[in-house]
């Protein structure tokens, strides 16, 4: 087995000495062997191999570099090989066409955001079929990773015009010129390329993102296409003056075109984001960039090889990311994401408070939504009672808690647990302008309010959550003679909660449902703002009639207002009730620890044993994990918002390593102010 993983390495390391293959440029052999001998020619740069120069570095692209200078020098040695060379390199550029390299290598191949994933994911899986005469299919063989740029990057002028001359070298009268060749399938490619600028900026969904009076005709897109013909017409002509007309209104219209991709990412941003016009865009704009590019090497007065290795590192670099799935996510999903979080932001700002009056206020809100956490908690336990199916328990405990979190929030109270996912993103907003010290120390100082308002909500809950679940358990005990819970089930129950036991895990698994149902919450309310669903209620004929123009009205202005938080309990309600039922069916011991709704359960169970709780390890050991549980709660579901927030906006990693030190150096000064509310009254970032 060994022997045959070594072979394997070899295989893949295995190449031709260098003077073999120089000496033996295979010219007027069939395409395939010509295209072989190249390969085999950089395979000999790239590999590390007996050519080893003391002091440089192969990762940084120093030896490969050293590697070309070498073969250069090698075939100015030798003329005879280098005309075969030459020749070689010549009948390649011949008789394959660059036509796809320049329109296809590095460019979304497919129309829909989910078939490019596809695409993506089967050309990592299969091997991909030879193509010999497209040039782009041997430039992916030459160039298959990024790492290639950092030794193209590395060839200073003179070696690249070497590179440059060893192409003409012994050029004969009947061979065709090679940059010709080239010209005319780059001139192909910027028609092909600004016909699908045309097609994609036209298409409905965005024209009517961009305009909804303007003609179609009237759209940059609409032109682009003739002013290109244009241009190519008037490089042939000997009229430098209509070339340089022609170029000018040529990269006037692209200039409109990018200008019309901006109209319609400020539409996304305030009426909602959808995932397939994202990818469209951005589409657009790889392609209008590459046009940009091939228009430089066009119109060059000379032959400028600096140029064409740039173009050359940007197409490797392009056609790395056009096979990474990663990417494409990333680059697609980031729009959306910051529209999910703005949507959460503008919520969760209202969850941060900044004074004492405001502090108190929070922990009021927080003592009702622990209050009536108490109520949830026992129709919770009488559930469990019930002798019904699996699912119907989990459509129970689901429909428990929504209606639960619906009444908190409609009544204005708070669940502590609910509120980091919404925070984070009011945070991630405040970090996209950290460019002076005043700046850092705002967010800093809105950290610590932010930390304070978060155990402002957790003591509120938890102050009210158990006076309330132990006065119930005494009411039943009054009334019925018998408690809650038997003695076996109440140590059963602060065994489940148990820091020794799963429930550490199984709160940092209710943090990420936390977390998730923001995401469902802002999610929702984009794809409304996206079909436009508001304004459909508006114009409903039937609605006006049945409900008056004002109230339905109202009804519209408060279906906006509301949405998110609907969605957003109302999810995290089935999410809590329904997820351990789906993980117990495929056997994962996967359950929900909710702080609030643990400290109630776990108020029932004490009060059912009685006053003699409190000397039982098992109590101290289910208090100890209630603290953890909490932790787990608010930092998983906290970190996670934050993590998505910061990605969506593209922060930087050193930019945020640098609050975090700051963080813990206003730590270090003032502890006391993470606890404790000023007494001052400062003004609210942003108009709170």
């Amino acid at each position: 087995m060994w022997d045959s993983v070594q072979r394997w390495r070899k295989a893949g390391r295995a190449r031709l000495e260098l003077d073999y293959l120089l000496g033996n440029a295979p010219f007027d052999a069939l395409l395939a062997d010509r295209i072989e001998w190249l390969v085999e020619i950089f395979h000999w740069m790239r590999v590390p191999g007996s050519l080893s120069v003391q002091g440089l570095d192969y990762q940084s692209g120093q030896v490969q570099a050293t590697r070309v200078r070498y073969l250069l020098l090698i075939l100015e040695k030798n003329p005879e090989w280098k005309i075969s060379v030459a020749k070689t390199l010549r009948s390649i550029l011949k008789d394959t066409s660059a036509l796809d390299l320049f329109c296809v290598t590095g460019l979304p191949s497919e129309s829909g955001f989910v078939s490019e994933a596809m695409d993506r994911l089967i050309e990592k899986a299969l091997p991909r079929p030879p193509h010999e005469h497209d040039l782009g299919e041997l430039f992916s063989r030459l160039f298959p990773s990024e790492h290639d740029v950092k030794w193209l990057e590395r060839l200073d002028g003179n070696v690249l015009a070497d590179i440059w001359s060893l192409f003409q070298f012994g050029e004969g009268a009947n061979e065709r010129d090679v940059w010709a060749k080239v010209r005319i399938d780059m001139e192909d490619a910027l028609l092909f390329l600004t016909g699908q600028i045309r097609a994609f900026g036209l298409a409905p969904k965005l024209r009517m993102r961009m305009t909804r009076t303007q003609r179609m005709r009237d759209l940059p897109f609409f032109e682009v296409t003739f002013y290109a013909q244009l241009l190519i017409k008037d490089s042939h002509r000997n009229d430098p003056l209509h070339a340089q007309m022609s170029e000018e209104h040529f990269r006037k219209i692209l200039a409109a075109c990018r200008a019309q991709l901006d109209v319609a990412h400020a539409h996304l941003n305030e009426y909602g984001v959808s995932i397939a016009i994202v990818y469209q865009l951005d589409r657009i704009k790889l392609l209008i960039r590459r046009v940009e590019t091939l228009l430089e090497i066009l119109l060059g007065k000379t032959h400028e090889p600096e140029k064409i290795v740039h173009f050359l590192c940007s197409l490797i670099s392009e056609a790395s990311q056009r096979k990474s799935i990663g990417s494409l996510v990333a680059e697609n999903l980031s729009l959306i994401s910051m529209k999910i979080a703005e949507r959460s932001a503008e919520t969760g700002d209202h969850y941060i408070t900044r004074t004492k009056k405001e502090y108190s206020q929070m922990f009021g809100k927080a003592g009702v939504g622990g209050a009536l956490t108490s109520l949830t908690a026992f129709v919770k336990l009488l559930i469990e009672r019930l002798p019904v199916p699996y699912f119907v328990a989990g459509l129970g405990y689901s429909i428990n808690y929504s209606l639960s979190f619906i009444g908190i929030y409609a009544v204005g109270a708070t669940l502590a647990t609910k509120q980091p996912a919404m925070t984070a993103n009011a945070l991630a907003a405040k970090m996209d302008s950290l460019d002076n010290q005043e700046s850092r120390d705002s967010l800093v100082d809105e950290i610590v309010n932010l930390v304070r308002s978060q155990g402002a909500a957790i003591f509120g809950n938890v102050a009210l959550v158990i006076p309330c679940s132990v006065a119930i358990a005494l009411g039943i005990y009054y009334f019925s003679g018998a408690p809650i819970m038997n003695r076996e089930q109440a140590l059963e129950v602060l065994g489940h909660h148990s820091i020794l036991g799963l429930s550490p895990l199984h709160g940092a698994f209710t943090g990420v449902l936390l977390w998730f149902s923001s995401i469902i919450a802002g999610w929702i309310d984009n794809w409304s703002a996206y079909r436009e669903i508001p304004q459909a209620i508006a114009s409903s004929r039937r609605l006006k009639s049945f409900l008056g123009p004002s109230r339905l009205k109202n009804w519209v202005d408060a279906y906006r207002k509301h949405l998110a938080g609907w969605a957003g309990n109302i999810s995290l309600g089935f999410l809590l009730g329904m997820t351990p039922k789906i993980m117990g069916f495929f056997g994962l011991p996967l359950d929900v620890r909710h702080v609030t709704l643990s400290t109630g359960v776990i108020s029932y169970a004490s009060a059912s044993i009685g006053i003699e709780v409190f000397s039982r390890p098992e109590f101290w050991l289910a208090v100890s994990g209630i603290v953890m549980i909490g932790a787990m709660n608010l930092g998983v579901s906290f970190y996670l918002a934050l993590l998505v927030a910061l990605k969506a906006r593209r922060i930087r990693a050193p930019i945020r390593s640098e609050i975090y030190a700051e963080v813990m150096e206003r730590f270090r000064k003032k502890p006391t102010s993470f606890f404790f509310a000023p007494k001052g009254a400062p003004a609210a970032p942003n108009g709170h």
